[in-house]
Parts: C-alpha cells; sequence; structure tokens
C-alpha cells in the first residue's frame, strides 16, 4: 500500500446560482436544493465571484475548467460586474462558451427580454417569492437541465 491518500471526487456541481441578495439567494438555493442536493450547486455572490468560479480563477484557481455546471441560474442586477458583462466573457471564453445561463429577472419589457438573449442567454425565467411556486420553478429548471436537455461533458478549446 501505498503512502498516499485517494481523496474522493469532488461532487459533481449541477447548478451555479448568482445572486446578490442574501435573502432571495437562500430561498432560491433552498428551493432548488430539494430536487438536486445542496452538494451540486455552488453560490456566488456577484459577477466577479461567478467569473471566479467559472473561469476557475482566484479562489477557484484549483477547480477544472472542465467541469463547469449544467446552468448558471444568474440574477440581471449584481455588484461589481453587471450580468451582461457576465455573459458577454462567458461567450468570449472557449472553457465556457457553451455553458447554459438562465436569467432569473423579476419579470422583463420585451426590449429588456430580447437584449438578454441577444447576449447569449439561453432563458429567461420570472422570479417568484411566493414557496410553492418558487419550489414548482426549480423543480422545472432542475428536470430540464439536469434530465432533459443533452449537455456538452464540457466546453472545449
Amino acid at each position: 500500500m501505498s503512502g498516499s491518500i485517494r481523496l474522493p471526487p469532488a461532487p459533481r456541481v449541477n447548478f451555479l446560482v448568482v445572486q446578490a441578495n442574501p435573502a432571495e439567494l437562500e430561498e432560491t438555493v433552498n428551493a432548488l436544493a430539494e430536487h438536486c442536493g445542496r452538494e451540486s450547486i455552488a453560490i456566488a455572490r456577484d459577477g466577479v465571484e461567478a467569473l471566479d468560479y467559472l473561469l476557475c480563477r482566484a479562489a477557484h484557481a484549483g477547480r477544472d475548467v472542465r467541469r463547469q455546471p449544467r446552468l448558471v441560474l444568474l440574477d440581471p442586477k449584481l455588484p461589481r460586474l453587471e450580468a451582461s458583462e457576465v455573459i458577454r466573457t462567458l461567450r468570449s471564453n472557449p472553457w465556457t462558451r457553451s455553458v447554459p445561463v438562465a436569467v432569473w429577472t423579476q419579470g422583463s419589457p420585451r426590449q429588456t427580454l430580447q437584449a438578454f438573449y441577444a447576449q447569449g442567454a439561453n432563458s429567461v425565467v420570472v422570479k417568484t417569492r411566493e414557496p410553492g411556486e418558487l419550489r414548482r420553478k426549480m423543480r422545472e429548471i432542475h428536470d430540464f437541465w439536469i434530465l432533459v436537455n443533452q449537455a456538452e461533458r464540457h466546453s472545449r478549446v
């Protein structure tokens, strides 16, 4: 037996929830965790943290860039770096260009909705704070992005 210790692989992160509001972040993560388990959810509190996670830099420098979440659930109103810049950066990087992004918004006029899609969002979902409706939406998001959608294993250069 060798002297090295093998650690179990890190759990698969299927969702990155990017939300600045602590109460909304907790509600969203709790509702989503009912369907996929907390260990499969990563969180970021602003656009810079989101990009650090996805591009494997700063505190996430040791993370494998090939192991991207199945969905980034992105609030459009973020401190430090706006959601539109997060999407633009993801789409311009070969390792993250195909990572799906759903904008999680309070509701958007048609022009704003079109802008999210033009920037490269894959989906726009209207937020709700009503607990039953939130759990339903998180179940549907989970079921579509994990059970229905066929995703690449990872983006490639």
